[in-house]
């Protein structure tokens, strides 16, 4: 059996991203959540409205940064901001074992190249991770998700196998930390 592993084990809320108000129109500095930085995939969760947002990026500092001044100019608030959370981290992947052959341990695949569509292999075939990530919260976890090119098409496991999908989830988010697990048969669309 293949493997597809979302390891999210960094997580922040976002409440950081609002600057101190000083009064006047004179504002602190905004923040970044601690360690979102190099490259990876990131899931933000809203809580006021349940929906999620997932994405790559080759440096998750730049892709945030960019968005701490509309922040400010939004006027959202920090416990506004700390009802929205990022998870961000890794995605590795694992072929299934030859017949008769037990791999110890299992020989995880990182995927080193995050842009889009990200993409890693199982099994010979090319899978596009981040609309797999996309379709899994969707079918298997639930809630709304903004990401609207991946989310309206369904994929297609396009092995012979079963693939199992785990999303991992770390500490210091909205949510105590966890995982959930599910089987992609092959040919199965999600």
């Amino acid at each position: 059996m293949g493997a597809v592993m979302f390891n999210l084990n960094n997580a922040a809320k976002l409440g950081t991203m609002v600057p101190p108000d000083f009064g006047g129109g004179h504002f602190g500095t905004a923040r970044l959540p601690h360690g979102l930085i190099g490259p990876g995939i990131y899931m933000i969760v809203n809580l006021h409205t349940n929906n999620r947002y997932v994405g790559i990026s080759t440096e998750l500092e730049k892709r945030f940064g960019s968005r701490l001044s509309v922040v400010t100019e939004l006027g959202f608030t920090t416990a506004q901001m700390d009802k929205i959370g990022v998870y961000w981290g890794t995605v590795l992947t694992q072929d299934t074992p030859s017949a008769g052959v037990v791999a110890t341990p299992p020989l995880w695949k990182p995927a080193r190249c995050y842009v889009s569509p990200l993409k890693g292999t199982v099994d010979g075939e090319l899978l596009n991770l981040e609309q797999l990530l996309i379709r899994f919260t969707l079918t298997q976890i639930q809630g709304t998700i903004s990401n609207n090119i991946y989310a309206r098409r369904h994929y297609r496991n396009p092995t012979n196998s079963t693939i199992t999908v785990t999303l991992e989830w770390g500490p210091g988010g909205l949510f105590q930390p966890g995982r959930h697990c599910a089987f992609w048969k092959g040919g199965e669309e999600w």
